[in-house]
């Protein structure tokens, strides 16, 4: 900020300084005129020059003015001598005071590292304004010109040297968005696919020829006896019901459901149908119902969770010993025939108590369903049935 003036002759409305004030940050000047001023100067000096002293020395006011009479040659040497020691100490000074100045600027910042032909987004002004920047992308790493700068091709095929402080690691999007934790659901089941080969052709053309003849015919009239078990849908067991029981004082929530990505309500619709069709679930009135969280898998195929998190917050779980696998390894070690089932969908197998069957409801993109059967989750109460 500076003041100019009094200007004489003043401008045809009487304005005589000029207030002239520069902007901070934007560097932005800027030129006020004023017809006077209110405020005082309270601190001033006049500036004394070389040309000042000659006034004063012409008009008699320093009468008793020595001049110095050093030659002009050693004048300057003594002065580029205190030039130059004044240079090495402020050398000095500002090497240290730079290594200070990036320890604190580089405290929490981190080396970013891009390799050639990686997908960034890059931050470069905006077409509207330049003022306003934003992400624009994907580009694609050309070279590293240097420790910290790259070479970068943008999307229209234009190339740009780039700072790597305005390049960042572009990660292509995805249909699903909800954070599933896997261990919270337990083992899951999934509707069955459909499959060209049959059940009764599986069983007549098993894969067990490593068997001689007598075990062979054993194990296949074994499979014929009770090829009603291995060939039949999913059906419960005669083995009781399920009973959910909340703990005491326990305040349900209601919970957020989440929107259905367009890739997977197809999928969705088709093992909704599945389940209705193998007499899993039925309509339900529930007051709360939980989500359905679609995740696709390896194989591209969609798995459908129901994201029970709320109910199990406030599901009392019963203490049942379980067994331990390295006892049980020791146990069976001396056995010559070892022989493990695969239940098929075996929480499934389950039945809920009527009074449960509303706690497990969840909601569709159309209708709300609950549970007839156990959904997953719960390994003790599993093992103890």
């Amino acid at each position: 900020m500076d003041l100019i003036g009094p200007i004489d002759p003043p401008s045809s409305k009487g304005r005589k300084y000029i207030l002239c004030l520069v902007d901070q940050h934007t560097r932005w000047g800027e030129a006020v005129p004023l017809t006077s001023l209110s405020a005082k100067l309270q601190y001033g000096r006049q500036p004394q020059g070389p040309l000042s002293i000659l006034k004063s020395t012409w008009t008699g006011k320093h009468n008793n003015l020595q001049l110095c009479t050093t030659p002009f040659s050693h004048y300057l040497e003594d002065l580029k001598c205190k030039l130059e020691k004044a240079a090495e100490q402020a050398k000095l000074v500002s090497t240290v005071r730079q290594e200070k100045i990036a320890y604190y600027h580089n405290l929490r910042s981190s080396d970013r590292v891009f390799k050639v032909g990686e997908k960034v987004i890059v931050l470069i002004p905006d077409a509207t304004s330049k003022l306003f920047a934003r992400w624009q992308g994907p580009a694609t790493i050309i070279e590293k010109r240097n420790p910290h700068s790259f070479l970068v091709e943008m999307p229209d095929n234009s190339t740009k040297h780039i700072h790597q402080n305005k390049l960042r690691h572009y990660v292509a999007s995805s249909n699903s968005v909800n954070v599933i934790y896997e261990e919270e659901f337990g083992q899951v089941e999934t509707p069955p696919s459909a499959t060209k080969e049959s059940k009764f052709y599986v069983l007549n053309n098993l894969k067990i020829d490593n068997l001689n003849s007598y075990n062979l015919k054993v194990i296949k009239n074994l499979i014929s006896k009770f090829k009603y078990i291995f060939t039949k849908p999913v059906q419960p067991a005669r083995v009781g019901v399920h009973k959910i029981e909340i703990v005491a004082n326990a305040v349900r929530r209601t919970t957020h459901c989440y929107s259905f990505p367009i890739a997977y309500r197809r999928e969705m619709e088709r093992q909704v149908q599945k389940l209705l069709d193998l007499n899993l679930i039925e309509p339900s009135e529930a007051e709360i119902a939980h989500p359905i969280v679609c995740v696709a898998k390896k194989d591209s195929s969609v798995r459908m969770w129901v994201d029970f998190r709320a109910l199990n917050a406030v599901t009392r779980i019963p203490v049942f010993p379980m067994k331990d696998m390295q006892e049980l390894i020791f146990i069976t070690g001396s056995a010559h025939w070892l022989t493990s089932i695969d239940l098929l969908k075996g929480y499934w197998q389950i039945k809920m108590d009527e009074e449960s069957k509303p706690l497990t409801a969840f909601t569709t993109q159309n209708y709300v369903y609950q549970w007839k059967t156990f959904p997953y989750g719960h390994p003790v109460h599993f093992k103890e049935k």
